[in-house]
């Protein structure tokens, strides 16, 4: 099961500096240290154009205080590297900077926006695309997500632990139609090891290194 640092290694317990710290180039250098298999970044459009790195909205400019994307990119030539596009009207400036890149593949595009995911796939044929499904999309019927997923051509569909939990044949369902099944934000030692349990192929999580720890511990 991959373990993917959820906005890089950031999670101390303490409100203002983990807010500060997450989304940044140092928290995705420390995951890396660490020996994460793949680290997750928000991608916001600032006022003046660049791509920065935040999973909240701000306003104005924000590029002296925030990462930029292209800052991060050099990561994925040693780790695969999940996108979360979080706003509309990304998707070609996303691709101009990591299209040219030669780990390009190392890439994962992600998204609640299933219409953005569709420009990425309608743009880039080979894009590896991952398919978000949380509680906003719970009322859309199973089979819809399938074809969803299916039309944006994803190779992931990342599910909210909390709805696995109530209806874990979600993981076999998607999974025996092609999918990898990925959890978010996994960060409870109880949810860990129940997705352990359902053999995930992935997790995201803010607390990586307790990740690491216990799933080590369930082995033996």
């Amino acid at each position: 099961m991959l373990i993917i640092a959820h906005r890089g290694a950031w999670f101390n317990g303490d409100k203002i500096k983990d807010v500060i710290y997450q989304n940044t180039l140092q928290s995705f250098r420390d995951a890396d240290d660490m020996g994460f298999d793949a680290i997750e970044a928000d991608i916001r459009k600032c006022s003046c154009g660049e791509l920065l790195l935040s999973h909240d909205p701000f306003e104005g400019c924000a590029c002296k205080r925030l990462t930029s994307l292209s800052e991060i990119l050099p990561i994925g030539e040693w780790t695969d590297l999940h996108l979360e596009i979080k706003e509309k009207s990304l998707v070609k400036d996303i691709l101009k900077r990591t299209l040219p890149l030669r780990h390009e593949q190392a890439i994962v595009y992600s998204s609640f926006k299933w219409l953005e995911l569709w420009k990425i796939r309608r743009l880039h044929k080979r894009a590896r695309v991952g398919l978000l499904l949380g509680e906003d999309e719970l009322k859309i019927p199973k089979f819809a997500v399938k074809l969803a997923a299916c039309l944006v051509g994803a190779e992931n569909i990342h599910i909210d632990i909390e709805i696995i939990k109530e209806n874990p044949s979600l993981v076999s369902y998607f999974r025996n139609n092609g999918f990898l099944v990925y959890a978010f934000t996994v960060n409870e030692v109880d949810d860990i090891m129940l997705a352990r349990k359902w053999d995930l192929d992935g997790i995201f999580t803010d607390c990586p290194s307790m990740a690491i720890k216990f799933l080590s511990m369930s082995i033996h």
